[in-house]
């Protein structure tokens, strides 16, 4: 039988942990109508003396289809404990009528960036008054260029109308080149949180690998007197913050605005919503 196997998603120089892997295998010599049986197996460089055992239950597919689809991050777990990228090699053995044949595909893991570290501050402050500002530094990786995800959790993304990542709900503030975010209002947390809001930064390589460190910060609600004027100093009127981030082509800063302005609005909105707070989400 001649069997062969190819890579159908996730098929870069080294395969990228967080995303899905789908290997496909084919049969050159078959008939249509064969009944073929297949059976995929592991096995890592590191440990060539004995098959991988993969937990196939993170696999779409199994062990016995002509396709393997591995989920996501899947290899990276063990990244965080290996010095370095992976080799492994997938091979599938088919059988038909006691004939049998075998391909293997052979793939190397795109190890994620060194974590650096990052600081916020002010470590405390008011929604969507105080400016918050994220410095990070260490992240390290070859496949550059790096680029930094900005995002936060407040607890009450369940109302907010504003797209999340599929990571715990996070609300992405946008991406930069350089590993900081300068005065960014950020809205409050939840009272039962204590008004914390967590704050993750996600360095991300050439490849698409990532890793993230995640901040906390203090940010409370301000008095609903002050709201409204608060919401229409950040996106209403020429004088507007976003309206000069506009004029000067900063999009970074507009969608990050408009984002935290947004989760803020709809939580105050949740608590009792007014006519101006209607007024100023129908502008967002």
């Amino acid at each position: 039988m001649d069997i062969f196997s190819i890579c159908k998603s996730n098929c870069e120089v080294r395969v990228n942990p967080s995303e899905r892997l789908v290997l496909e295998s084919g049969c050159t010599n078959c008939a249509a109508g064969d009944r073929l049986t297949y059976v995929w197996t592991l096995t890592p460089d590191s440990l060539t003396e004995s098959v991988q055992q993969l937990d196939w239950t993170r696999t779409t597919t199994g062990s016995s289809t002509y396709s393997l689809g591995i989920k996501s991050g899947t290899f990276q777990a063990r990244l965080q404990w290996s010095e370095g990228a992976e080799t492994y090699t997938a091979r599938v053995d088919v059988s038909r009528a006691g004939v049998t044949g075998f391909s293997e595909f052979v793939f190397t893991t795109n190890s994620p960036p060194t974590a650096g570290t990052c600081q916020i501050s002010p470590q405390e402050g008011r929604e969507l008054t105080d400016l918050f500002s994220i410095q990070c530094s260490g992240f390290q990786d070859p496949d550059t260029p790096l680029t930094y995800e900005f995002s936060y959790l407040t607890g009450g993304e369940n109302i907010a109308s504003f797209s999340t990542t599929d990571q715990d709900d996070f609300v992405s503030l946008g991406t930069s080149p350089e590993p900081s975010l300068e005065g960014q209002p950020l809205p409050a947390g939840l009272e039962s949180r204590n008004y914390a809001v967590s704050v993750r930064v996600t360095a991300r390589d050439s490849l698409g690998a990532e890793t993230a460190v995640t901040l906390r910060v203090i940010v409370m609600k301000i008095a609903e007197d002050d709201f409204s004027d608060t919401v229409n100093e950040l996106i209403l009127g020429d004088q507007s913050k976003i309206s000069e981030s506009a004029s000067t082509g900063d999009i970074q800063t507009v969608v990050s605005l408009a984002t935290s302005v947004g989760t803020a609005l709809n939580a105050h909105s949740a608590a009792g919503q007014t006519a101006d707070s209607k007024r100023d989400r129908e502008t967002v």
